[in-house]
């Protein structure tokens, strides 16, 4: 008896299949620098999917929509927040409340400098009153003010915080912390050393982390 001939599957015409998971990261990846880069406006579909190397229906499968994808693209940005909260809990954990507030303070200016695309979401984004600014305040801006509202209060409470309210010192963190970052170039024509990495972390750290808590 003889043996069957191996039966030939047809290979399907078109591009290979890609992994999805990793279509799904490269659409990420481009949708998060075009989005921080341009905004959300200048932003099309077919920008993402070019820079994904994807096809740009593929974009309308997976997410639906420009506005469904800038929303995903926000959720993944807090959940780096998130992950960089909880770094700083472990490492400050035991620590009394001042210290470890100077010390969240300072990293989260570096974290966000590290990270920039992340202030351009927070300045930009919340510059109208509409839906995509509700959306960053809520997944975004309402993250930081969950994580340090309850030790402010306890630094307010023991008198350690500059005059105003945590909610109105908080804003002023975060704007100005954003908008020095999207605006480093024009604050280095003003003042050159700023074009210093390291300076400009200290400068933004010592202003930023002194407009919240008291150095008497």
């Amino acid at each position: 008896m003889s043996a069957q001939a191996p039966v030939r599957r047809s290979r399907p015409r078109g591009r290979p299949a890609r992994d999805r998971s990793v279509c799904s990261r490269e659409l990420g990846d481009a949708a998060i620098t075009l989005f921080a880069a341009k905004g959300y406006d200048a932003t099309t579909l077919k920008d993402i999917a070019e820079v994904a190397a994807v096809d740009p229906s593929l974009i309308s499968y997976q997410f639906g929509s420009k506005l469904d994808l800038w929303k995903a693209v926000i959720v993944d940005v807090g959940d780096q927040l998130r992950a960089k909260f909880a770094e700083i809990r472990r490492a400050t954990q035991g620590d009394d409340v001042e210290p470890a507030m100077r010390r969240t303070l300072a990293d989260i200016v570096h974290f966000m400098l590290e990270h920039p695309r992340i202030a351009h979401f927070m300045a930009r984004d919340t510059y109208r009153d509409n839906e995509r600014a509700d959306w960053v305040e809520e997944k975004l801006a309402g993250l930081l003010f969950d994580y340090l509202r309850p030790a402010l209060d306890q630094l307010r409470a023991a008198g350690r915080l500059r005059p105003g309210t945590p909610d109105m010192l908080l804003l002023h963190f975060n704007y100005s912390l954003s908008f020095s970052i999207i605006r480093r170039e024009r604050l280095v024509r003003a003042a050159p050393e700023l074009a210093d990495d390291a300076v400009f972390a200290a400068e933004l750290t010592t202003m930023l982390v002194g407009s919240i808590l008291r150095d008497d």
